[in-house]
């Protein structure tokens, strides 16, 4: 309630449309195993309130309908960053960019679980030491394989060829000589999806 009024029933309503798209999503879809009890509910939600919640529209178009403030919808939405997708309708691409970075509403899957309250399938889990431990065995396992990690380092720019970096290591100094360009027959980028295209 303190975001907007009816937000407490609002959240409820979306949690119960997303914990039907995850109990029907988890076993059908990613355990490939057919569970047909899952399916009324599933089918249900996604057409209840003249399909408000339908599963294939962007995510931004659900939230809109379901809430008004925009701290709701993000604290709704946040998780398609996971997957590296973005809520945002893009009215540039064909279903509002569902095909290509524009996350579809079934991501609110996500959201049901780690925040749902009466899930007892999920959860979020963290690993035993912190999340520290996995950065630590991921750079020991990188620097066994003869991977070149580089600290202290802005990436400026990312082409098809490779990245253009500029060395921040203290300095302020911004000029070309403190630039270079790092080639690379394959780039992967760790950044949220909105902050990358960027």
């Amino acid at each position: 309630e303190e975001y907007e009024t009816g937000g407490s029933q609002k959240w409820d309503d979306y949690m119960q449309a997303c914990q039907a798209f995850l109990d029907c999503g988890l076993p059908n879809f990613i355990e490939e195993r057919l569970d047909l009890l899952s399916f009324p509910a599933f089918i249900y939600e996604a057409l209840k309130d003249n399909a408000r919640s339908w599963p294939l529209k962007p995510h931004s178009d659900v939230l809109d309908a379901i809430f008004d403030s925009t701290k709701m919808k993000a604290m709704a939405s946040f998780q398609d960053l996971y997957v590296g997708l973005e809520p945002y309708r893009n009215d540039n691409e064909i279903g509002g960019g569902i095909f290509k970075t524009t996350s579809p509403a079934v991501f609110g899957l996500l959201a049901a679980i780690e925040l749902h309250p009466t899930n007892e399938k999920c959860g979020v889990f963290a690993p035993v030491g912190g999340f520290e431990t996995v950065t630590k065995a991921l750079q020991a396992l990188a620097n066994d394989v003869g991977v070149t990690i580089e600290c202290s380092k802005t990436i400026t720019s990312i082409t098809h060829d490779g990245v253009h970096i500029q060395n921040t290591s203290g300095s302020s100094d911004t000029s070309e000589s403190n630039s270079a360009f790092i080639p690379a027959d394959l780039i992967i980028v760790n950044a949220d999806l909105p902050y990358a295209k960027r």
